[in-house]
């Protein structure tokens, strides 16, 4: 359930929003009962963004926030696919890259890796990144 993807559902008329998320998650359609939800932008947003680009050193996450894409894009959607499933539907985050300055080339895009190494404090901040 990325933000392109709801960015499309959006785009089409109400009836057919309807239509398709229950083609894809109610008994009359594919009960699908697993999505995906990108934390943060992935190659499918219109954007790169994380959920704490602009606050460099935040080892506390004290300025981690969910973005309008977010509130637009993905939440409404999961929300009407949980109103249509007769299954418990089961989501899993997963981001496409850490918050840049997490990063060893200071960019959310071009690859680079998490600065430090495994138990020092990025990985911890990464890992709390997670669960928030």
């Amino acid at each position: 359930m990325t933000d392109s993807t709801g960015f499309n559902i959006r785009a089409l008329p109400e009836a057919l929003q309807n239509h398709l998320i229950k083609d894809y998650f109610s008994n009359e359609g594919l009960e699908y009962n697993l999505i995906r939800v990108p934390i943060g932008g992935s190659d499918f947003s219109t954007h790169a963004y994380s959920y704490d680009d602009n606050h460099k050193d935040d080892f506390e996450l004290t300025h981690f926030n969910l973005t309008d894409d977010d509130r637009n894009y993905k939440i409404p959607y999961m929300k009407s696919a949980l109103k249509v499933s007769p299954h418990k539907i089961k989501f899993f985050g997963s981001p496409w890259a850490a918050p840049a300055w997490m990063k060893n080339n200071s960019e959310l895009v071009h690859g680079g890796y998490l600065i430090g190494q495994p138990g020092e404090k990025y990985y911890k901040t990464f890992a709390k990144y997670f669960v928030k």
